[in-house]
């Protein structure tokens, strides 16, 4: 997982960001994740940050929508959703 946060120029100092990730039924598979970044410089430039993350072993044991949310001072900024589907090849009884 890869995450690039821009900030606004009124947006200075430390920000507190976090990432939760929910099973379809709402409750959270992946630890809560969380990291301080430094905001913008309070010019007319933005301040950038970049989180990344490896997960290995992540399984996802239901099929439906899981859900990743971004939130900013405990404010969620970003919502996104990965659907786990039933494919053809795993409803089929191979010999």
């Amino acid at each position: 997982m890869a995450i690039r946060i821009q900030f606004a120029p009124e947006e200075t100092g430390r920000q507190k960001i976090q990432v939760e990730a929910k099973h379809p039924d709402g409750t959270l598979f992946i630890p809560l994740i969380e990291a301080d970044m430094e905001g913008s410089t309070g010019d007319e430039l933005t301040g950038k940050g970049q989180m990344t993350g490896i997960f290995t072993g992540v399984r996802f044991p239901v099929f439906g929508k899981y859900s990743f949310y971004l939130q900013r001072e405990g404010r969620t900024v970003a919502e996104l959703g990965l659907h786990v589907v039933k494919t053809e090849s795993q409803t089929t009884n191979a010999p």
